[in-house]
């Protein structure tokens, strides 16, 4: 399972309240889960998941995944448009599973799966972000306002705007037994256990709420 996301611009012109000036709709290329490309953003490795022969991808563009195996089916079914990061979503799955995660030269600030620590923290005040986005579905466009917990900016205004890697670096310093560090090619590689880094995450945010 690898996280993509989608290639798209026009957040920007997004008003206040998530919606899209309908001067420009025509102008947006809608989400469709079969062609839109993996965000540029996640290097190439998301790109070369999605469109590897066999590989699944869940409907919820910003949070979506690409999956491939025997069990991809499962992981992307009924991926919710709210909340994508939440209970029932691919990555509370993927916990279940007890999956791993490995970042192949990626910075440990962009470890995706710490928004579904954020979903799951027990702290107030979080952020909301709700965005108007078209999605392609029966060969139709069709115009829809999704709501989640901010991805964008720190779920808490607490919290400092890199605050992913100063959880994920803890994590590895105060449980070395359950990582595993190394080189792919010429990428610095970490190997981690989805569930206890989420757990740790979890902790984390809600003990560094009030500090």
């Amino acid at each position: 399972m690898c996280y993509t996301n989608w290639e798209q611009s026009y957040e920007d012109s997004l008003s206040v309240n998530g919606y899209i000036p309908s001067t420009l709709k025509p102008e947006i290329m809608p989400y469709d889960r079969l062609f839109s490309r993996a965000s540029r953003d996640h290097g190439i490795l998301a790109e070369c998941v999605r469109t590897t022969k066999g590989a699944i991808r869940s409907q919820n563009p910003g949070a979506s995944v690409a999956v491939l195996g025997n069990n991809a089916a499962y992981f992307v079914e009924n991926h919710s448009l709210n909340y994508g990061y939440g209970t029932n979503s691919p990555f509370a799955k993927f916990v279940a599973c007890q999956g791993k995660i490995l970042m192949v030269g990626a910075p440990y600030e962009t470890m995706s799966l710490l928004h579904h620590a954020e979903h799951l923290a027990n702290i107030p005040n979080k952020r909301i972000r709700k965005m108007e986005l078209p999605l392609l579905q029966n060969n139709q466009v069709s115009w829809v306002m999704l709501e989640e917990f901010d991805t964008v900016d720190p779920v808490c205004k607490q919290f400092n705007q890199d605050y992913f890697k100063d959880i994920v670096e803890h994590f590895c310093y105060l449980h070395p037994e359950m990582i595993v560090k190394g080189i792919i090619g010429s990428a610095d590689t970490l190997l981690v256990p989805a569930k206890e880094i989420l757990d740790y995450a979890v902790h984390w945010m809600e003990n560094h709420y009030n500090c």
